[in-house]
């Protein structure tokens, strides 16, 4: 319902409940109904602080600050790759606190005209929209995860991943990425895309005395999460992947100072 619609309904019940009374102190209270009517008008009024033609303002949500921090530092990580010259790098931001997860709250992104939106959602009215951005120049969300097809060929994203930057074989393997048109981070460790979900196992990383999650800019507007899953059977820490993402342990490799880093699309 519109603001306007609004008011019509608010006035109805006004005028409802004004001729309600009066045709009661009509009926109780026939010497006084003057005096009352006087008295009361005003008095109901101030209380709905309502005059013909206004409009009511509608109610807003306050965002909880690490609600709110989260939001923001995943859209400025999207606006520096995008912005960036650099492809088949990393982009870091602050990490999500596990202790925030999320709070009932999700943020969703969407295919939108010539770019994505980042959109924060909440549940105190359901799913309330609370806010939103667009990213120009976007492609598609997309995630190091996933199996999908292309050009006829189905292919598992995070393998074609693994193939290029952690097997390093000369023979290149693409998509390595999965693209949505939607998806949804409903909690600390996932994602909602489609009609499934993938995780984001113990993504928190440690660099230069931070913890950071990574997203990855696979060409020249995509940039996605990568998703991970805790390979309880590899005592070792070995990195390895499948449709469901990469190894949890593979991702601080990509680092400075691991086994297979790669490079930073802007100097931090």
């Amino acid at each position: 319902m519109d603001k306007k619609g609004t008011v019509k309904r608010i006035m109805s019940i006004f005028l409802i409940t004004t001729v309600g009374l009066i045709i009661l102190y009509t009926l109780f209270f026939p010497d006084q109904l003057g005096a009352k009517i006087v008295n009361l008008t005003p008095k109901v009024l101030e209380y709905v602080n309502i005059t013909i033609g206004e409009e009511i303002e509608p109610t807003k949500v306050e965002i909880p600050a690490d609600i709110d921090a989260v939001f923001n530092n995943l859209t400025r990580a999207f606006e520096k790759g995008i912005t960036s010259k650099n492809t088949y790098c990393l982009i870091p931001y602050p990490a999500i606190n596990e202790k925030t997860a999320f709070k009932g709250y999700n943020i969703s992104l969407e295919v939108a005209p010539d770019g994505m939106w980042i959109i924060l959602n909440g549940r105190e009215r359901g799913m309330q929209e609370l806010k939103r951005t667009k990213i120009m120049g976007i492609g598609r969300p997309c995630v190091v995860g996933g199996k999908a097809e292309y050009e006829g060929k189905k292919y598992v994203a995070a393998e074609n991943f693994y193939n290029n930057w952690i097997l390093k074989k000369s023979k290149k393997l693409y998509p390595e990425y999965t693209p949505w048109y939607k998806f949804s981070i409903t909690g600390k460790y996932e994602l909602t895309v489609g009609e499934g979900t993938l995780d984001l196992e113990d993504n928190n990383l440690k660099y230069a005395g931070k913890e950071v999650d990574l997203l990855y800019k696979a060409n020249s507007n995509h940039i996605c999460f990568f998703a991970t899953f805790d390979d309880w059977d590899d005592p070792l820490g070995k990195c390895n992947a499948d449709e469901d993402g990469l190894d949890d342990d593979c991702l601080e490799e990509f680092l400075p100072g691991g086994k297979y880093p790669l490079p930073f699309c802007e100097k931090i």
